[in-house]
Formats: C-alpha cells, sequence, structure tokens
C-alpha cells in the first residue's frame, strides 16, 4: 500500500516519519519549494510534546522548544487576574519542529508540488494526485494535511463554510535579552477588561522571545499590514500597557512580523471521502485562543498511522473495508476532543470580544489543560 501525503506541515511531515516507522511506502508532497518553516512560534500540550519525546529518545536528536513553567494573565494596569503553574506545555518556533520532523525522514520531500485535483479511473476511484505543474503521484491511500484553505478537503467535500474569527492578531519575534531572561518560562499576558485588546509574549531563548498583540478590529483596524503600519498601530494600542510591552515593540524587527486574520469552521460530519482523509487544520480549524493546533495535528498523524499500519496487516482483498473502518475509528477517536477545543476557542473568543458581560467571574485561562 503506498500513501500519498499531501502537505508538508507539522501533520504531514510526522504522519510520514510514522509511516516510515512503519515500513510503509509514503510520499511526502509540499506545495512550496522547500519544507515550508513560515510563522514564528507556538504553545504545545504535553499531549503532543511527549510524542516529540519519543521520537527523541529513539533517534537521537534533540528536542526542540522551551519549556513553559508559569501562566501569568494581567490588567494593563498590573493586576493579576490569574497566576497558574504550568507543567505541561513547551513554546516551540515552528522552523526548529519543521527541522526536527524533517530530520526523522528517511526519505524527503517532493517540493513544488502545488495540488489541483485527483485522477479517477473507469470505476471513478481516486488512483492519483494531479499537482499544477503537471507532475502525477499514484497511490492507494491519499492524505489531505496541506492547513486550512485545503484543496483536498474542497476536492472531496466542496468549500466549507468559514466562520469570521472576530480577532485579529500581530505576531512577532524581538530580540530582548534582558526580559527574555527575566521571565524565562512565563508566559505573561496583559489584557484590558473593558475592551478586546490584549498583548502576550514568551521567551523562546536567553535572548529572543515571540509577541502577540489580539485586538477586535471592530474597536480599531489596521489601515495596512506594511511593517510601517503595523508597528505604529502596535505602539499606538498598547500605549498604556506596561513599559515593559513598548520595549519588547521597539525590540520587534516588523519587517518579519504578520497579520494573522483567524477564522474557524464547524466541525465536518466525517473526515475521510473514499479512501482521501484529512488531518490537522485541513480536518478541523479552530481559533488560537486555545493553543491546540499543532498537538492536534500531531496527535491526528500518531493515531491515523496506527490504523494505517493495521489496514495494512489485512490481506489485499480485504484492505478496503478495513481502510473504511479505520477511518471510521479515526473520526470516532479524534472529532469529539477536537469539537470541545473549537467550542472552548470561541468561548474564550466572545469573551474576549465583550469581557464587560464578565466581569466578577474568574478569568479562563486560554489553553487547554
Amino acid at each position: 500500500m503506498k500513501i500519498v501525503i499531501i502537505g508538508a506541515g507539522m501533520a504531514g511531515l510526522t504522519l510520514g516519519a510514522y509511516l516510515q516507522k512503519y515500513q510503509i511506502e509514503v510520499c511526502i508532497n509540499e506545495r512550496a519549494d522547500t519544507v515550508w518553516g513560515g510563522g514564528h512560534a507556538f504553545l504545545m500540550h504535553r499531549d503532543g510534546f511527549s510524542i516529540l519525546e519519543e521520537w527523541s529518545s529513539e533517534t537521537g536528536i534533540p528536542l526542540p522548544g522551551k519549556k513553559v513553567e508559569k501562566f501569568c494573565l494581567k490588567t494593563p494596569e498590573g493586576r493579576d487576574l490569574q497566576d497558574m503553574q504550568l507543567g505541561s506545555w513547551q513554546c516551540i518556533k515552528r522552523n526548529d519542529l519543521t527541522d526536527f520532523l524533517t530530520r526523522l525522514l528517511a526519505t524527503g520531500v517532493k517540493d513544488n508540488r502545488n495540488f489541483s485535483h485527483f485522477l479517477y479511473d473507469e470505476r471513478q476511484r481516486i488512483v492519483a494526485a494531479v499537482f499544477t505543474d503537471g507532475s502525477t503521484e499514484y497511490g492507494e491511500v491519499f492524505v489531505g494535511a496541506d492547513g486550512a484553505n485545503s484543496k483536498v478537503r474542497s476536492a472531496i467535500f466542496g468549500p466549507v463554510r468559514f466562520k469570521p474569527g472576530g480577532v485579529k492578531e500581530v505576531v512577532g519575534v524581538a530580540q530582548q535579552e534582558t526580559i527574555a531572561r527575566a521571565f524565562a518560562g512565563v508566559f505573561n499576558k496583559f489584557q484590558k477588561q473593558s475592551a478586546g485588546l490584549a498583548f502576550g509574549m514568551i521567551p523562546t531563548s536567553a535572548t529572543e522571545l515571540v509577541w502577540f498583540m489580539q485586538f477586535d478590529p471592530a474597536v480599531a483596524e489596521l489601515p495596512s499590514a506594511k511593517p510601517e503600519d503595523l508597528r505604529a498601530f502596535c505602539q499606538q494600542q498598547l500605549i498604556t500597557f506596561p513599559d515593559i510591552v513598548q520595549e519588547v515593540l521597539k525590540a520587534n524587527d516588523f519587517q518579519k512580523s504578520y497579520l494573522w486574520n483567524t477564522r474557524d469552521f464547524d466541525l465536518l460530519p466525517r473526515f475521510h471521502q473514499d479512501h482521501v482523509v484529512l488531518i490537522g487544520d485541513a480536518a478541523h480549524l479552530a481559533l488560537p485562543f486555545t493553543s491546540a493546533g499543532t498537538t492536534n495535528a500531531l496527535l491526528d498523524a500518531r493515531l491515523l498511522a496506527g490504523l494505517l499500519q493495521g489496514v495494512v496487516a489485512f490481506p489485499q482483498a480485504e484492505q478496503d473495508f478495513a481502510l473504511e473502518a479505520a477511518f471510521n475509528e479515526f473520526y470516532k477517536r479524534r472529532s469529539e476532543e477536537v469539537r470541545k477545543h473549537l467550542e472552548f476557542g470561541r468561548k474564550l473568543r466572545d469573551r474576549f470580544l465583550n469581557p464587560t458581560a464578565y466581569i466578577g467571574e474568574s478569568a479562563a485561562v486560554p489553553l487547554i489543560v
């Protein structure tokens, strides 16, 4: 059995590594001219990091990331809202995780392969993935791991109805050794209690930290995503926040910062059609408040790889039946958890956008625990 993976993000790379470990033929295809390492950094829950620990133990490849031991939520005036010890989170730079996962692969990734459509045989069964450069990859199972804007998902289910996230984020990385050392292992977040505006920061090394500004575009909107506009907008919106926030902004290279327009879509009724299956953001997209996206991608990959290993053990004549059962089991075991994450993220979003409606209630920690 040959598995064709479309997308070399966290889900696709992890699935490819597991399938190669199980000696299942796999071909990973990426639309970019190299394995994409965009973005800056993210938080990973223990459930996801334990997968990386297992791989590191087996291969000797050093683990990426820094432990996040504490979450502190404060008002811009310095009043404590939450102070919580964390024993299960890591802050990982996206490039470091991409490099780690790529090193697990026995064979490389076929790049410059932007998915176009599927090729069908006379029985209307998908037999190959066709890419915009004219190349074709034949296989028995196809996995859409091509992210939120998944073309594979559209090919088998049609377009999904995206829901506006209602929140936007500016994200950056600052070189600020004094602050990075002072707050090593701490996720700090300052959040207004009268409107949707927050600033968070997490050190990724002894000299560097990743930061984000979440804001309600209905209250204030960017004129453009140009670096000079991003800088001016962040400085103006955060002018009443603590001095440490302005120090981070001064140290940030806004040429490398970006604006994230958040969104999500409702849980799909299934993650597969015939012998095509979706994983990661292609299968389920949630708002960023829960910090669960990367962990879910790795959990998807591990579970699906194990189920496919079981399918391969069946005689070839029985594999179609076994594959359908495996995909149904995959949905059963993953859908309920990602549904909870989706609902929790929306609840946190609503609270962020309308904080005055929750005065007197304990602030919810914006992490899956």
